[in-house]
């Protein structure tokens, strides 16, 4: 009864020539053609990596020797290809200093919202802001103060700097009290200016 069984089970299987005839209809040249249409998308990315590497490997050599427009055009190189927030923060700093506030402080704007946490480009954005004079704007620089000091113990600068803001504000009282809170953290009475670059490297 058992051979039975499986003589009938054996009969409602097709042949075994009819479950390979698909694939001997495919022809052997249309395999590496396939092969490498799958792994065309994979060469693009690691081409786009490599690109991107060389951009900011350049774009630091050049921010570090001083050569503000080779390294911006660096900069921007990379940004095309991938938002990377440690970018947009050097970037920011050298647009600053060629006079491009809008453009300095668009830029880390674009820092912080691809790094919430990124300490350095609060501050830096805070400062730009506190700059203004606009009651709006020192409210949103106050909020990216309190955002660095968050994201970074003991961040001396944006002690110093949350002191201006206040005194810009008008709450004097308080202001002496974020300056005592520098100084107390080992800073100094200079007013902070944003000068926090990042050479870490690529984000992968």
């Amino acid at each position: 009864r058992r051979a039975a069984s499986v003589a009938t089970f054996s009969r409602l299987l097709p042949p075994l020539s009819a479950l390979l005839s698909p694939l001997s209809a495919l022809r052997q040249s249309a395999i590496p053609r396939l092969l490498l249409l799958a792994l065309v998308p994979a060469m693009a990315l690691a081409s786009k990596q490599e690109a991107l590497v060389a951009s900011y490997k350049a774009a630091v050599a050049a921010h570090q020797a001083s050569e503000l427009d080779t390294a911006l055009e660096h900069y921007r190189a990379c940004v095309a290809i991938k938002s990377i927030p440690a970018v947009h923060n050097n970037m920011a700093a050298i647009l600053l200093s060629q006079g491009d506030k809008a453009a300095a402080e668009e830029n880390w704007r674009l820092a912080v919202e691809g790094k919430p946490d990124y300490a350095e480009a609060h501050f830096n954005l805070a400062v730009v802001l506190s700059e203004s004079g606009d009651d709006a704007k020192l409210a949103e620089a106050r909020r990216h103060c309190e955002l660095a000091m968050e994201h970074k113990e003991g961040y001396v600068q944006a002690h110093h700097l949350m002191g201006n803001i206040r005194m810009s504000q008008g709450a004097q009282e308080e202001a002496t009290g974020w300056y005592a809170k520098a100084e107390a953290l080992g800073g100094s009475a200079a007013a902070p200016a944003p000068a926090s670059f990042r050479w870490e490297g690529v984000e992968e």
